[in-house]
């Protein structure tokens, strides 16, 4: 079940805050960072953001 408009910018916010993700957060196209706050759970580290942002990106691109 997708996130609710609320979830989704909590998320955002979440990533822009986080002192460990901001800065690659800040460098993914918009629609991977749409597609990152609509993901099932939050991502907690940099290694977690940049393995689903290249999922992402690999199928934003097929």
């Amino acid at each position: 079940m997708g996130k609710n408009e609320r979830e989704v910018v909590h998320l955002d916010r979440f990533y822009r805050s986080n002192t460990e993700l901001r800065d690659y957060y800040q460098t993914l196209p918009g629609p991977v960072q749409l597609q990152l706050c609509r993901a099932a759970g939050p991502i907690t580290t940099l290694g977690e953001l940049q393995s689903a942002a290249e999922q992402l990106r690999r199928a934003m691109a097929e």
